[in-house]
């Protein structure tokens, strides 16, 4: 695998031969670009509640009395942010010894706050994808210094509502990180993606 990397010129291939990581696996998990909500038709990050912030019923992960009363404290219904108890992990891409086949691991599981903000329809304005990701770049570096540890998700022309389409930007806080002032970070985080 490493041979035929080098042959052939692939970055992505070759790092996952060296560092069991592809390109875009360091880069998303050194927080120098957003996740994609639910990439490759896996859901990342998992919602646990609805939009009235009810625990949804057949939920796989157990939610604590006082997880839940954490996110119920804070849970409010805004029409600049939604707010969801949430599920995310990291993911990392390496070559399976046996097959060769590239798999897919799931590490740095945590539950936490997850605000999903609307941004204007960057396909209906006939913006790229690099300007898109190059506007989301620069909010993602400003959460990062404000609130380091947090996990930026993004996602083109996917979230529709009222019939309308819209680009949705994630802003996911571990509550292992980001419990203690919680308020406060959710205030912190929409001043800085809606740019107050």
């Amino acid at each position: 695998a490493l041979f035929n990397a080098y042959e052939n010129k692939d970055l992505s291939a070759f790092l996952m031969a060296i560092c069991q990581h592809s390109m875009f696996d360091l880069l998303r998990n050194a927080a120098l670009i957003p996740f994609k909500f639910n990439a490759d038709g896996q859901p990342n990050p998992v919602i646990l509640t609805d939009d009235a912030g009810v625990l949804l019923p057949n939920n796989k992960f157990a939610v604590s009395s006082k997880v839940y009363d954490r996110f119920i404290r804070v849970f409010q219904k805004q029409e600049k942010v939604k707010m969801y108890l949430a599920s995310g992990y990291c993911k990392y891409h390496s070559y399976d010894e046996g097959s060769m086949d590239v798999v897919e691991y799931h590490y740095n599981q945590h539950l936490g706050l997850l605000l999903i903000y609307e941004l204007p329809d960057t396909v209906k304005q006939k913006v790229t994808e690099a300007e898109a990701y190059s506007t989301v770049w620069d909010i993602q570096m400003k959460l990062q210094h404000a609130l380091p540890r947090s996990v930026v998700y993004y996602g083109q022309d996917t979230l529709k509502d009222g019939g309308t389409r819209y680009d949705e930007l994630g802003v996911f806080l571990p509550l292992e990180h980001f419990a203690d002032r919680l308020e406060r970070h959710v205030e912190t985080a929409t001043k800085i993606v809606y740019g107050e």
